[in-house]
């Protein structure tokens, strides 16, 4: 484990000039659900939930909380959303 043998390129097939890419001139106005920066990558880059939801995720569970009488809830994971993506944008590039 950890050991690479030279021509087989960067672990995961990972590449920092598409990670950046990805999250500076590609970056969508959502964080990136599940974004895998390589292929066979371990984990999700910011651990999964609750960090990396879709638009379709967060409104799922508005939708869910507002049925249930508490759309507070929702609006609490929101605004922590907001401060995730704040803090991804603050990141510093390599």
């Amino acid at each position: 484990m950890g050991a690479r043998h030279p021509d087989l390129g960067p672990p995961y097939n990972l590449r920092a000039e598409t990670i950046v890419t990805d999250l500076t001139t590609e970056l969508p106005p959502w964080i990136h659900s599940c974004y895998g920066p390589g292929r066979d990558a371990p984990e999700q880059l910011f651990g999964g939930y609750p960090l990396e939801q879709s638009f379709e995720e967060i409104r799922l569970h508005y939708t869910q909380a507002a049925m249930s009488g508490n759309p507070q809830t929702a609006l609490n994971e929101i605004e922590s959303y907001k401060q995730a993506k704040h803090a991804l944008l603050l990141l510093p590039l390599p």
